[in-house]
């Protein structure tokens, strides 16, 4: 790995519900991995890290093909398979604009974070430590709703056991 794809290692990108993280190759919406294919995840990187810029059409070929003939068609198709897979469908507010006859522009919002060796393990931990502190919190909440209940029971039991106190308000 050169110094560059080290660099590109460390960086992860935010837009939307998304998380791009070049380091794992994965995308993530919501904190859930998206099986994402070769060429739509190279196409998402070119458009985040070049996000803002209209790109020509055959930039985009020799940068996700490199070396390789590629039509039009072929584009469009990876095209239309990464506005799937990140929920680009209004056609008033794309996020990958189509600019005719010239190319492509990454239009949503785009985050760049860059991450650290620990700051990579700390993400980790935190993903694992969210699901865990839900259960937990369910659990505790179960526990004393039962404990409630339990007192509950034995105060209406307590007060049905006991005699009535009678009153001789005679005068």
């Amino acid at each position: 790995m050169s110094g560059a794809e080290q660099n590109q290692a460390q960086i992860e990108y935010c837009f939307g519900n998304f998380r791009l993280s070049p380091s794992q190759q994965v995308l993530i919406k919501n904190e859930e991995k998206i099986v994402i294919g070769t060429k739509p995840y190279y196409l998402l990187m070119l458009f985040l890290q070049k996000h803002g810029d209209i790109l020509k059409k055959d930039d985009i070929i020799n940068k996700v093909w490199p070396g390789q003939i590629v039509t039009d068609a072929a584009l469009t198709k990876q095209i239309v398979r990464l506005r799937k897979l990140i929920d680009d469908n209004d056609s008033n507010h794309p996020i990958i604009e189509t600019h005719r006859g010239v190319g492509y522009r990454f239009a949503g919002n785009v985050e760049q974070f860059e991450l650290q060796g620990s700051d990579l393990n700390t993400f980790k931990k935190k993903s694992i430590k969210v699901p865990f502190l839900i259960v937990a919190l369910i659990v505790i909440l179960i526990v004393g709703y039962s404990i409630f209940q339990n007192k509950k029971t034995n105060l209406v039991e307590n007060q049905e056991s006991n005699e009535p106190i009678s009153i001789n308000l005679a005068v």
